[in-house]
């Protein structure tokens, strides 16, 4: 087999692309299968946080608001 033919492993990585089986020749297209990770899970984390920090202050503001028309 031809080695211009295959394709390097450098081109192998986050996105789907046409691989060359050393071996037997055979040329197909890759399959990426993505999973969740430790950054996926804090990345998660950190959005959650970011979303109560803000209902919190909302929600302290909205009742500052409320004792101030109640009085």
């Amino acid at each position: 087999m031809d080695k211009k033919s295959q394709a390097p492993t450098s081109v192998l990585g986050k996105n789907p692309s046409m691989a060359t089986c050393p071996r037997c020749g055979f040329r197909g297209q890759t399959v990426v299968n993505y999973e969740a990770n430790a950054n996926t899970h804090l990345v998660a984390l950190f959005i959650c946080l970011g979303h109560l920090l803000l209902l919190h202050s909302v929600l302290q503001k909205l009742l500052q608001d409320g004792q101030a028309l109640l009085r």
